[in-house]
């Protein structure tokens, strides 16, 4: 389910974070039936800035490198 973030204009998903020596992934948890799906994967060296919300430390967003 996604969510409209009026503030940011963006769309978001919610999803978990898997840390491994060189990547991040990216998973969607469905509720629903205990699924978790991979929805993308990054370089941990393509990743250019990270910001985590002050209020809900719960989000956050990623931001890479080819972005700038």
């Amino acid at each position: 389910m996604a969510i409209k973030d009026e503030q940011n204009t963006a769309n978001t998903v919610p999803c978990s974070l898997m840390l491994t020596d060189d990547k991040i992934y990216v998973c969607h948890d469905e509720s629903d039936n205990a699924l978790i799906r991979q929805l993308d994967s990054v370089k941990l060296g393509h990743i250019a800035q990270l910001f985590v919300d002050p209020q809900c430390q719960y989000y956050c967003v990623l931001v890479s490198e080819s972005c700038f």
